[in-house]
């Protein structure tokens, strides 16, 4: 039989167990199941109706599409399209208003993309005919809600004319160059440039317009005349002036405003 002391003994237990836990198979951790995040979005009773409304409005009209084909389309109660908007005017408001804020957005942001103004008159042109070629175009929502509408002050007439006012912006800037003219005794003329500028712009039933004539006051002769006159041969001089002329239009702004009732 073999002995051990007291201080081998305890050394060999701990060796003992320092192989086993080194030797030991690890036990496998329990991993935490995957989290899974789900975002759901509801969609009000008011956007679904007027989802639904401006699908049907556009591609069949106004007049053709009644509440209870809005309703069928949306999934949801009268009492909920009555309650929201009131009557099937205001749904056509609503319809109508959103069109329009759409077509603001898409305008802006288009011509926020070119700095050059020959750019962005053209970026207005290809916004057009991209709108032409869509398969689901049915022509301006605005022009055909018009012509099914009546002429008085109804929200389809206040809309479109809001929208309108809003796209009715002219503006034009001209340069005028003449060059070197031929004169009397041998005399040419000197070039002359002048500037002019247009703006007007119309809002609902206001229209406000500014012209601007030879911006650079540029001054310059119109017109030039000489008169064959005799001042020495006879005892009364003719009193008629040898040589004449015209100054041309001095710097001008005119500003007008016109409201239409």
């Amino acid at each position: 039989m073999c002995r051990l002391r007291r201080g081998e003994h305890t050394r060999a237990k701990a060796e003992a167990g320092h192989d086993a836990a080194c030797c030991a198979t690890p036990r496998p951790t329990q991993e935490e199941p995957p989290r899974i995040t789900a975002v759901v979005r509801f969609k009000l009773p008011a956007d679904v109706t007027l989802a639904a409304a401006t699908e049907l409005f556009y591609a069949e009209g106004i007049h053709t599409v009644g509440i209870d084909r809005v309703i069928e389309r949306a999934g949801v109660a009268k009492a909920s399209l009555y309650s929201t908007f009131g009557s099937k005017d205001e749904l056509v408001r609503a319809y109508l208003q959103a069109r329009a804020e759409a077509r603001r957005t898409r305008y802006t942001e288009r011509l926020a993309r070119y700095p050059d103004p020959r750019d962005r008159i053209l970026a207005i042109f290809d916004l057009l005919a991209e709108s032409v070629v869509a398969p689901s175009y049915r022509g301006c929502a605005f022009i055909n809600a018009s012509a099914e509408g009546p002429r008085d002050d109804s929200p389809v007439t206040q809309v479109t004319r809001e929208m309108r006012g809003w796209l009715r912006a002219l503006g034009g800037l001209g340069i005028t160059y003449v060059g070197p003219r031929a004169l009397p005794f041998g005399e040419r003329s000197d070039p002359v440039v002048t500037l002019d500028g247009s703006l007007q712009v119309s809002w609902a039933h206001t229209t406000l317009a500014v012209k601007a004539a030879n911006l650079l006051d540029t001054r310059y002769r119109l017109g030039e005349y000489n008169d064959a006159s005799d001042f020495h041969s006879q005892a009364q001089p003719t009193l008629a002036v040898a040589r004449q002329f015209t100054a041309g239009a001095p710097r001008s702004v005119l500003v007008q405003l016109e409201v239409h009732l």
